[in-house]
């Protein structure tokens, strides 16, 4: 689901070569990345497969059963659809493209508050004054950047 969102044109974090998405079929200039959707959906699948051969193996006293049998089918699709997902994984991971630019454009103040937390914490405030001080001035200065921001002539 991360991937998904990284990937989507709001953020673009990270992108693939065109060999590894489709096109929309109404917005000619999108990409779909659906590969990550397959893959989120096999782990769904995956999961269902363990519950099946869970469910079926509950409450089986030592020894052997033939309950044991109806377990096969689930493993050997369990196995196939986690060696065919990790081969896909092993092609898509090194052909991702990070765009570092629009990262570090997202990394904005506010991801940085708790770091400032933790550093008056180590130089011996208390938690609760740290943040209260971290908050505040937070704050103030998001208040002062947008105060500046109102007075720019808008485009």
């Amino acid at each position: 689901t991360d991937m998904m969102m990284f990937t989507q044109q709001e953020t673009l974090f990270v992108a693939l070569p065109d060999n590894f998405v489709t096109g929309s079929s109404i917005m000619p200039q999108k990409k779909n990345y659906d590969l990550f959707e397959i893959m989120r959906a096999n782990g769904k699948v995956f999961g269902s497969l363990q519950m099946q051969i869970q469910e079926t193996i509950v409450g089986l006293g030592s020894g052997y059963h033939r309950d044991l049998q109806c377990t096969k089918k689930a493993f050997i699709e369990a196995c196939q659809l986690a060696t065919s997902t990790l081969g896909l994984l092993k092609e898509v991971i090194p052909a991702l493209q990070v765009r570092e630019e629009k990262l570090k454009a997202a990394m904005t103040e506010d991801l940085y508050v708790t770091d400032e937390v933790y550093r008056l914490v180590a130089k011996g405030k208390a938690f609760r004054e740290a943040y209260g001080e971290a908050k505040e001035a937070f704050f103030k200065r998001k208040a002062q950047q947008e105060a500046e921001d109102s007075k720019k002539p808008r485009v």
